[in-house]
């Protein structure tokens, strides 16, 4: 049986293929909406950052971002152990950190308490200032630095090497005196001294060994320098005949009251010096005892002769002393002996203010 195919059949065919081409553009659709990663929770999980990774021994944990985030809670300490704690550990208002007792804190070195002074204006004049000031810096020991005083428009830096090496150690100091200051004789020294300026440059320290280049100190002897540390002046006792006191050439001081002394007195030394101090006792001529009477009034810490005499010798002869000052001088009957205790006088010249 034939198949009519009239002029309604082939006008139903291409609305037949529009619809079945349709149905196919909608199933390819479908399935390319499927394949992507939009309705794939999975794939689109797998696209977002790594997590973080904490290193835990050989182990690679991840640690979520919110553990990271979230704090741990503060343990409430427990009352007993924390009293426990607190009474072994001191802490003062103004604690300092200590080094473990493991590992010492580096040493520091001690503080300068005491100072030898010399003053020489001229220092290429005096021959023996160089061996005299490395003897009194080698037998005070480190502790004891040795300035010298001098004036800046005649200081030269010595050859020695030794000197130069003690200087660099700050065991040797230089300081310059004040401008147009002079020494032409034992009067200028003493005016020097019974004012502020010297005084002043050293009060931080707590004695001051004063010494020229006619004093030395004996190796031999049983004593030291800090053996007399305890008294505000103190030098070689003084005879009778030449007035009262200790000399000044070789003696120790405290230099807070030297400068008290100065500041209430020194303006009227001056005063009498300009009015002719030839005419006045020694008492009063020289600074030594100038300060010696004044220490006296303040009632400062001073040593009996039988101390004093230990210290230091000059006019009054003493067996076996620490120093000497102008020992060819003063006991000039006695050198052979002097020598053969302190073989270090001959180091000294005859020379003086």
């Amino acid at each position: 049986m034939g198949v009519a195919i009239g002029p309604g059949s082939t006008e139903a065919w291409p609305r037949s293929r529009k619809t079945v081409l349709s149905l196919l553009g909608a199933l390819i659709l479908v399935w390319l909406l499927g394949t992507s990663h939009i309705f794939r929770p999975e794939v689109a999980e797998s696209s977002k950052a790594p997590e973080p990774l904490v290193q835990t021994g050989q182990d690679v944990v991840p640690v979520s971002p919110a553990a990271i985030a979230t704090p741990l809670a503060t343990p409430t300490p427990d009352k007993e152990a924390e009293s426990h704690i607190n009474s072994a550990i001191s802490t003062p208002q103004h604690a300092t950190v200590q080094a473990p007792a493991a590992v010492p804190a580096p040493p520091q070195d001690p503080p300068v308490l005491n100072m030898a002074v010399l003053m020489e204006t001229d220092p290429n004049r005096v021959p023996s200032l160089v061996p005299i000031m490395l003897h009194f810096a080698n037998v005070l020991g480190p502790k004891w630095p040795v300035v010298l005083l001098t004036a800046q428009e005649n200081w030269s830096l010595p050859d020695s090497r030794v000197f130069r090496r003690m200087l660099e150690e700050g065991r040797i100091r230089i300081k310059f005196l004040p401008q147009g200051t002079k020494f032409p004789n034992h009067h200028s020294v003493s005016a020097f001294l019974t004012q502020p300026w010297i005084w002043e440059q050293f009060q931080d320290a707590n004695r001051v060994l004063l010494f020229q280049t006619d004093s030395i100190l004996c190796t031999k002897s049983e004593h030291t320098v800090d053996d007399f540390l305890q008294y505000d002046l103190i030098g070689a006792p003084i005879a009778m005949r030449h007035g009262h006191g200790y000399n000044g050439g070789l003696s120790l001081r405290n230099p807070k009251v030297m400068l008290e002394v100065s500041r209430r007195w020194g303006a009227k030394f001056l005063e009498e010096a300009q009015d002719g101090r030839a005419e006045l006792p020694n008492e009063v001529k020289f600074e030594d005892q100038w300060f010696y009477g004044k220490l006296r009034e303040m009632k400062a810490t001073l040593p009996p002769v039988e101390v004093a005499q230990t210290f230091a010798v000059e006019s009054i002869d003493y067996e076996r002393p620490l120093g000497y000052h102008q020992p060819q001088r003063w006991q000039a009957g006695n050198i052979d002996k002097i020598s053969e205790w302190c073989p270090e006088i001959w180091m000294l010249g005859d020379r003086r203010f």
